[in-house]
């Protein structure tokens, strides 16, 4: 991933560290700025131009989503040794009643050169961690791809639907039944 002059002052509120990645959850309002901007830079990134795939990324739900994101601290700049990072990888989850009746885990992504390193099964134990603490008590449901079905399996989501076209790919609805944890440690 190519290096931009985008920085951090500090670490991010909640943060943790896992394998010398940042991880953090946060609602949209709270996104740094620059944060937000490589979120969505990423998601163009793999699902635009790496699948190509034209469609809406910016479907007006992200205002009220909270925000997985996984960022790489890569060194400082400046006086004020600001952090220079990437983000890559990210999650949303969004609010019952919002794309399903149930919360639902959507936008999740990882840049290209972290994957095959288990920073997938991170970035998942992080959402659904996060998604338990915000909904306790509730199913998360997610619109998976049909190829990564086995990856979801795996992580404890059990298929409920027929595949389907969803902006030309193949999906397949997922569901993580109320209090089953996923063996992706966070």
């Amino acid at each position: 991933m190519k290096h931009e002059s985008w920085s951090l002052s500090a670490s991010l509120p909640g943060a943790v560290m896992r394998n010398g990645i940042e991880w953090v959850a946060m609602p949209f309002h709270a996104l740094d700025p620059a944060v937000l901007y490589r979120i969505l830079a990423l998601r163009a990134s793999i699902f635009m131009i790496e699948q190509e795939c034209l469609y809406q990324d910016l479907d007006g739900q992200d205002p009220q989503g909270l925000h997985v994101v996984g960022i790489r601290p890569w060194g400082a700049a400046g006086s004020s040794r600001a952090t220079m990072f990437d983000v890559i990888a990210t999650a949303r989850i969004l609010s019952p009643g919002t794309s399903f009746d149930d919360p639902s885990i959507g936008r999740m992504c990882l840049a290209q050169p972290f994957r095959q390193h288990g920073l997938g099964k991170t970035l998942l134990g992080f959402a659904v961690q996060t998604a338990r603490q915000a909904y306790p008590g509730l199913p998360l449901r997610m619109s998976a791809q049909a190829h990564l079905v086995n990856f979801y399996k795996a992580a404890g989501f059990q298929q409920v639907s027929e595949p389907y076209l969803e902006d030309g790919i193949p999906h397949i609805e997922m569901l993580l039944a109320p209090g089953k944890d996923t063996p992706y440690i966070a």
